[in-house]
């Protein structure tokens, strides 16, 4: 078993698309549909607040580092007024007193050196590298691991959350109690036809996210007898099903836009 995650800190941004869910909202809008695609929404966007959490939390770090280091002055005049204060008390236990002009002038140096070092800041403004920082910390195996499992966790929320939307809808119109999933290709059929059920539900690509999640669930990650005919199409080690970044970002805008298509055939027909 390999940790398996991505070196660019991008790979980890969100990836919910809210003008998407806005448009859906507004589509499905006092229907029968608004409940559950707010659940799905949700659902979609949480899995995508937390698989975000790293990225944020490197430019966070960078933005808190560039802005203290580039807004915090770095030498506030009652500090040097203190510094000052300090310096005149030793010299006065040492027998040397500082007259006014003295105090004056020392101060006056101070602040020159203060403002020189502000000029210097603003021409040279300090940057941190985010990727940099990522770098840095993708050396702690505890970050890598929870990098790995947020992952697989995301791959397989998505895909579930769809099918429990698919479920839920087919549910509600047809006034069912329950529905099980291997029931669904048929409701789905009678409800947007033939052609649209194959692309929400037996597509290749739906089929093959439907497997995967099932091998995470139930095998350990391990590929199935059912997705060996996927074989070449995985990330495979050691017949460990490898999910990255990539492959997270893929599945959601395929099945995004079959939620799409699916919630526009019910509402206007099939």
């Amino acid at each position: 078993m390999k940790i398996r995650y991505s070196d660019e800190l991008e790979s980890y941004k969100g990836f919910f698309d809210h003008d998407w869910i806005q448009q859906l909202t507004i589509l499905t809008d006092g229907s029968q549909l608004e409940r559950p695609v707010f659940e799905l929404g949700a659902s979609w966007k949480g899995n995508s607040n937390a698989r975000r959490l790293p990225w944020l939390m490197m430019v966070s770090l960078k933005e808190s580092v560039e802005g203290f280091a580039n807004y915090y002055e770095p030498t506030p005049m009652r500090v040097i007024s203190t510094l000052v204060e300090r310096i005149s008390n030793r010299l006065e236990r040492k027998g040397i007193t500082l007259i006014s002009s003295d105090r004056q002038a020392l101060i006056s140096e101070f602040k020159e050196i203060e403002d020189h070092l502000s000029q210097k800041l603003r021409q040279n403004p300090l940057t941190v590298n985010s990727q940099g920082l990522w770098l840095q910390f993708v050396n702690q195996p505890e970050f890598v691991l929870s990098l790995w499992m947020s992952e697989v966790n995301a791959y397989s929320s998505i895909y579930f959350a769809c099918e429990n939307f698919l479920i839920s809808v087919v549910k509600t119109l047809g006034n069912l109690t329950s529905l099980r999933p291997r029931q669904l290709e048929s409701r789905l059929t009678n409800l947007i036809g033939s052609r649209l059920a194959q692309i929400c539900w037996t597509d290749e690509s739906v089929e093959k996210a439907r497997l995967i999640r099932h091998a995470v669930v139930h095998n350990g990650r391990k590929i199935t007898s059912d997705l060996e005919r996927y074989r070449n199409q995985l990330f495979l080690e050691d017949d460990e099903i490898v999910i990255m970044p990539v492959h997270t970002n893929q599945l959601y805008d395929d099945l995004k836009d079959r939620v799409t298509q699916f919630c526009q055939a019910v509402i206007h027909g099939s």
